[in-house]
């Protein structure tokens, strides 16, 4: 497989319209609250990049492409190997990074599995590693940049202040920073106290931040890996 190979199918959907959860009340502010489901049974399975073994329980085969302006995240895509574009994602500083995103620029924040290069210690050498991760792209060539804030209380964010932030414009500036793996319970837990301005416009920027990697699922009302929950509001 080539590095960094992303398999992005642009077919159509099967699922319906995320609908917004039930608004989780922070301080003084009530702030919309969102899970977006990547499982889809007989999709893409993941596999353990250790032993080379499907993992059969999950599938994360499906893809959002979305606007922050519409709270609506449209039908979810799935991915597929029959028809794709290439999104390439180098981290190996001695390979070259190039991307291409899917040909409809209208999208600004893209939420999927891809493939990332991850580097590993062997004997004392670093090594690389393509490893498939879940993460959020962003739409560079739609204007859309990202700062990363830390330590700060994501209530207190103002619009005055989220302007005075350096951005980036990388195509994976969230990408998996946003979540970790607890070494004792091997699930994957939300980075405490990471928020993320997304700029779209000088006068538009939203402040987000991820909750869940277990949220409940709309069908099962059950707590499913793989239903991301995350919320974010526009800055006034």
């Amino acid at each position: 497989m080539k590095k960094g190979l992303l398999l992005l199918m642009m077919a159509a959907a099967v699922l319906s319209s995320c609908e917004k959860d039930k608004e989780i009340k922070k301080g003084e502010d009530t702030i919309p609250t969102y899970t977006l489901s990547l499982n889809k049974e007989g999709g893409k399975a993941i596999v353990d990049f250790r032993t080379g073994n499907k993992k059969s329980q999950y599938y994360y085969s499906l893809q959002y492409a979305f606007n922050l302006g519409d709270s609506d995240f449209g039908e979810p895509v799935i991915n597929s190997s029959s028809d794709y574009m290439n999104v390439e994602i180098y981290k190996n500083p001695e390979g070259t990074k190039e991307d291409k995103l899917p040909t409809d620029g209208s999208w600004q924040l893209l939420l999927t599995e891809y493939v990332t290069e991850a580097s590993y210690v062997e004997k004392g050498e670093i090594k690389w590693m393509e490893r498939p991760m879940v993460g959020m792209l962003i739409n560079k060539d739609n204007g859309v940049s990202v700062a990363q804030v830390k330590d700060d209380n994501f209530e207190s964010i103002s619009l005055e202040s989220a302007k005075a932030e350096t951005y980036k414009n990388d195509i994976d500036v969230i990408g998996i920073e946003w979540w970790s793996t607890n070494r004792t319970t091997h699930k994957y837990t939300i980075v405490e106290d990471n928020y993320y301005l997304i700029k779209v416009a000088d006068n538009e920027i939203y402040k987000f931040r991820f909750l869940d990697f277990y949220g409940l699922d709309k069908a099962t009302g059950k707590a499913e890996k793989g239903n991301v929950t995350f919320q974010y509001e526009l800055l006034k």
